[in-house]
């Protein structure tokens, strides 16, 4: 078929608008990654380029929301922005925002900003890439709860601590919640006899001494329970 004099400039005209499509795809949301800089007054407040808390929030917040959209390469690069500036951040609720961000990138440089934000100097960020650390799962998720868990002095940390631990399978959960059986806080002791009937199936009551044979053990350990009707007549 002869071609018409004026196809092939069309055509390319068609493939110039496709590749400006894709890449504009691909920077819609790495673009976001000025939103720290003072000179891009678009993010900032009033248009002025000084930036409020809450600006950088909703920026990080779109970011977390359009985790999916993005490719791997964008995804590293926003992680690589993100950690740049997580050490710097002065606001605790910015890095808070910071670790719910990135615990929606599966990347090295996210990994290892959450591994960071355990030792945060905010309880509030620790506890908050407890819950990131959940939601990853894994060996090494496990790993490193179980180091907050016996190290950490916060008690609302140690508890988001024994929350996570309760989501994940590994080898490492049962021993780490061990440790919280012999801690002195009623909620810690509940919480862990919460988690480890969750990772092993067993349902042994509240009984803090039946858990702690129990994994000291790691055997079944029978409980008389009372009935029912020997609850409200303990006569029977």
């Amino acid at each position: 078929m002869t071609q018409r004099p004026w196809s092939r400039p069309c055509q390319w005209g068609t493939l110039f608008f496709v590749i400006i499509a894709v890449g504009c795809a691909e920077t819609r949301w790495t673009g976001k990654l000025a939103f720290w800089e003072r000179s891009a007054p678009k993010y900032g407040a009033h248009g002025l380029g000084i930036l409020t808390q809450n600006d950088r929030v909703a920026a990080l917040r779109e970011l977390a929301e359009a985790s999916d959209e993005q490719s791997a390469a964008a995804q590293q690069q926003i992680s690589v922005n993100i950690a740049s500036k997580f050490g710097s951040e002065k606001k605790p609720l910015v890095r808070v925002e910071m670790v719910r961000t990135l615990e929606n990138y599966d990347t090295p440089t996210a990994s290892q900003t959450l591994a960071q934000a355990l030792r945060d100097a905010d309880a509030e960020v620790r506890a908050a890439a407890c819950e990131a650390w959940r939601k990853r799962g894994g060996e090494e998720a496990a790993h490193l709860l179980a180091e907050v868990l016996a190290s950490d002095t916060d008690v609302d940390v140690r508890l988001a601590a024994v929350e996570a631990l309760g989501e994940l399978e590994s080898s490492h959960v049962v021993p780490a919640l061990a440790v919280a059986l012999d801690d002195r806080d009623p909620a810690l002791q509940y919480r862990a006899m919460q988690a480890l009937e969750n990772v092993t199936g067993q349902d042994l009551g509240y009984d803090v001494a039946q858990w702690r044979q129990y994994v000291q053990g790691g055997v079944n350990v029978t409980v008389d329970r009372p009935t029912l009707a020997q609850r409200f007549f303990p006569w029977l």
